[in-house]
């Protein structure tokens, strides 16, 4: 899925893009909440870049890599 999910992140919050729905979320140090149960954890993995696991309640629902946009 590489380039389908987008995220935009400043300030402290940000959104993520995925299949053209925006889903808005809040950065808490290294994890980004959403406030439907969803969390994002990151961790970083060389410049610009970071794996991730995402839970819902709790429960790991996927893994990701996240990398800077240019």
């Amino acid at each position: 899925m590489r380039g389908v999910v987008r995220k935009r992140i400043e300030n402290g919050r940000g959104f993520t893009v995925a299949a053209g729905v925006r889903f808005p979320f809040v950065v808490e140090g290294l994890s980004l909440r959403y406030s439907f149960g969803l969390v994002d954890e990151l961790v970083p993995d060389g410049e610009d870049a970071y794996d991730g696991t995402a839970r819902l309640f709790g429960q790991r629902v996927g893994t990701f890599r996240m990398t800077r946009a240019i």
